[in-house]
């Protein structure tokens, strides 16, 4: 009894945004985008999995509630129906979209709080088949060392203006139930953040300008691990019989 308590508490406790008018312009307030459960995938290879490097990395992305009225004002107004979001690598200064996503409304629930997001070197981005490779794609033996947050710096009550911009000149991936997983480029060492707007998936139009997440990534630096039981094989081209997809049959209890 007392948890179903708590978990009643809970759900009620998540806060819907209200859409708020002033001077002729829609807008929210208080929406703000957190990074959290930062953690380093890891990655057992060599012939005996005795080295260990790294698939890459692994957050949650807040998802804010919009209420129900407000859902369908935007959406008579203005065709709004989904969150968008970009994934902002920035390396030396230089900034590189990895990704556009949306998440739709319709697809939330009163429990939905975030969406996984999963940015992996390319040996690993490249397909669930290799990710079993026990000799990485593409020589690849990075292993990443000072994975941490930081804050951003922003001012703490960023507006959301509704306003229609421009379509998005890329392609956007719609995020569901399952983990999304993205390739964040040969080296990982960089800074990380999320951009969001409001969006029309129908039109691919942008329906606000975008806001930043109030916390960022940081990889400190990417360590070379040695995998001598690797040497002279690429899974790529030939991947050995240990690392094949499990069938039905292998899955089958004898």
């Amino acid at each position: 009894m007392r948890y179903f308590v708590l978990v009643l508490l809970f759900i009620s406790c998540t806060k819907e945004h209200e859409v708020k008018y002033r001077n002729g312009v829609y807008f929210f307030e208080e929406i703000k985008i957190e990074l959290s459960n930062l953690t380093e995938v890891d990655w057992k290879v060599g012939t005996k999995r005795e080295k260990n490097v790294s698939k890459g990395f692994r957050f949650a992305v807040d998802l804010p509630k919009v209420d129900s009225d407000a859902q369908k004002l935007l959406a008579k107004n203005y065709g709004a129906d989904s969150w968008l979001y970009r994934v902002i690598k920035v390396t030396r200064g230089n900034k590189q979209t990895l990704a556009h996503l949306y998440y739709s409304f319709s697809n939330m629930t009163r429990t939905s709080k975030y969406f996984t997001l999963s940015t992996y070197y390319p040996a690993a981005a490249a397909s669930k088949r290799f990710r079993l490779f026990h000799c990485p794609a593409f020589a690849h033996r990075k292993k990443i060392t000072g994975l941490e947050t930081q804050d951003t710096g922003l001012r703490e009550d960023p507006k959301l203006y509704v306003r229609p911009i421009e379509k998005v000149p890329a392609s956007v991936t719609r995020l569901r139930f399952a983990p999304m997983v993205i390739s964040g480029g040969a080296s990982l060492k960089a800074t990380y953040f999320i951009e969001y707007a409001l969006y029309n998936s129908q039109t691919k139009q942008r329906l606000s300008s975008w806001n930043k997440s109030v916390n960022m990534i940081q990889i400190q630096d990417e360590d070379e691990i040695s995998i001598p039981s690797c040497a002279g094989i690429k899974e790529e081209q030939i991947p050995l019989p240990e690392s094949k997809m499990p069938t039905l049959e292998d899955l089958q209890i004898k």
